[in-house]
């Protein structure tokens, strides 16, 4: 992965710093931190090489990073609030 120039994190919603935001909401100390982590998860379990991650919006307890798969843009979404995984998980159906 292109770790040259870390993700620009941004707030959806709130007036937040995104930076704290990150730190106290996803438990990353900086934004390399969490572009690597996607990177790994989705190498991991979906056997995709990420080549960059440009950008991280956050906004409740949800967060998209926006990556790139070789030529491919891609929106990678988490969160770790447990209690939505059944229905990110209903939202990842829909989208396959």
């Amino acid at each position: 992965m292109d770790t040259s120039a870390p993700p620009v994190l941004q707030m959806l919603w709130e007036p937040n710093d995104p930076a704290e935001v990150m730190r106290r909401r996803f438990g990353f100390g900086s934004e390399a931190a969490a572009a690597g982590w996607v990177g790994a998860l989705l190498r991991s379990h979906w056997g995709r090489e990420v080549t960059a991650c440009e950008r991280i919006v956050m906004s409740d307890m949800n967060a998209l990073a926006w990556v790139r798969v070789g030529s491919t843009r891609m929106i990678a979404k988490w969160s770790p609030v447990t209690e939505r995984f059944a229905r990110l998980d209903a939202l990842a159906e829909l989208n396959a």
